[in-house]
């Protein structure tokens, strides 16, 4: 009797989807012979949001404009001007500022 072939499966990232599509491959295989690769070029895993208890400092540049308080300003809208944030405290994105 021939064994089955092994598959073999490559997920690019080790975020939340490729980690999720790994499972997913692993659960779907069920006794089958397989073989996934998860490829990630961060040190750690974590996608486009990554945990750094230390992220050191932010250096945030954006165009001169009157901020509160300032001589000339005026809305009525007070999430105008907000800086963008991480999601939660010390999360930091792994990809240029300029694509998020």
């Amino acid at each position: 009797m021939m064994s089955k072939a092994c598959r073999r499966f490559a997920v690019i990232g080790a975020g939340p989807a490729g980690l999720a599509a790994a499972q997913q491959l692993r659960a779907v295989a069920g006794n089958a012979p397989v073989d996934i690769v998860v490829f990630e070029r961060q040190s750690t895993i974590g996608g486009l949001w990554t945990y750094e208890p230390d992220p050191g400092p932010c250096i945030l540049r954006v165009p001169a404009f009157p901020r509160p308080g300032d001589a000339g300003y005026a809305s009525s809208n007070p999430h105008e001007l907000q800086c963008p944030r991480a999601m939660y405290e010390d999360l930091r994105t792994n990809i240029p500022s300029v694509r998020m």
